[in-house]
């Protein structure tokens, strides 16, 4: 990556590289003791073949007779086998929601947010030695279902595969968790989900549960448009709107009264969610697009909101 190339949809080339550095002093951060699978930076819960000794512990029915130390063994009077410290990798995937609301409002940059955030924690998960998994849903039949890889060098090419879809179409979270669940093959890890989550309650609430029932860790990260935080001051006109996902219309008045009603149902869905989330011990931040002047904002979020709320943490 030169100086003048970025990784990122939002955040410019001059800031990359600082971007990049302080990321690298953070690392994903598990609930609980998860089992990864093959080689990798994170210490095993379990021991086996590796290349530091862990300890002894007593002989049990099927251990390998080549991992018997005859010296403690014969010491103790009775066999003794070594074990491992065996270091291993773990799963993680980051999905988007590219769904006809992600890109509703182009000035929003929505889509654009949610791709650098799953670059952004894809990215620390590679520093740890892990797979990082990316994909994107509603996509066209001929796309590449996902984007892994298992080295930081490989970033540009993750940007490159998020760059092949516009966005467009009607998500159904349910399905693109059952996709994930078939990648993951019984591995346990992360699983990133990036939406606006303005849709049907049950549709999060059912994809959230099946991914945390096969014993995959989840964090929800909710991104919202600056235009959708309250209903435009337009006047006391009637006006025609539309449903982003299923494109039902309808004509509304929007008067003061209207948009108190938009801020409440609003407020009522994110504590919904949010509650939700707690309840399940899943990870949830919603990240609102800024101003235009404040720049730095999405650095901030990842740097400082989610180690904060405990999601990241120092590397060690």
């Amino acid at each position: 990556m030169t100086d003048t190339d970025s990784p990122f949809f939002t955040i410019s080339p001059e800031r990359t590289r600082p971007f990049l550095s302080r990321l690298e002093a953070l690392r994903l951060k598990y609930l609980r003791r998860l089992r990864g699978w093959g080689r990798g930076a994170h210490v095993s819960q379990y021991a086996g073949a590796g290349m530091e000794f862990r300890e002894f512990r007593d002989y049990a029915q099927g251990d390998d007779i080549r991992n018997i130390d005859w010296k403690t063994s014969a010491r103790f009077g009775k066999p003794f086998v070594r074990t491992f410290q065996q270091d291993e990798s773990r799963f993680s995937h980051f999905f988007m929601d590219t769904s006809r609301s992600m890109v509703k409002v182009p000035d929003d940059r929505k889509l654009d947010v949610a791709r650098d955030i799953a670059i952004s924690l894809g990215y620390l998960a590679l520093c740890s030695e892990d797979s990082a998994s990316f994909s994107m849903s509603p996509r066209p039949a001929d796309t590449q279902p996902r984007f892994s890889c298992l080295n930081r060098s490989r970033i540009q090419d993750v940007r490159n595969y998020m760059a092949s879809l516009e966005g467009g179409g009607m998500l159904n979270l349910p399905v693109a968790a059952s996709e994930i669940l078939r990648e993951s093959r019984g591995r346990h890890g992360t699983v990133v989900l990036l939406s606006d989550f303005l849709f049907a309650e049950e549709a999060y609430r059912h994809a959230v549960r099946m991914l945390v029932s096969h014993g995959l860790q989840v964090a929800v990260i909710q991104v919202i448009g600056r235009s959708e935080i309250g209903l435009p001051e337009i006047g006391e006109e009637v006006v025609q709107v539309s449903d982003s996902e299923t494109g039902d219309r309808k004509r509304i008045q929007v008067t003061a009264g209207t948009r108190r009603l938009y801020l409440q149902a609003m407020e009522a869905h994110q504590h919904r969610l949010q509650s939700f989330c707690y309840s399940m011990r899943v990870w949830f931040a919603s990240f609102v697009l800024p101003e235009a002047d404040n720049e730095n904002a999405l650095e901030e979020f990842v740097l400082e909101q989610l180690p904060g709320m405990g999601f990241l943490r120092g590397k060690v």
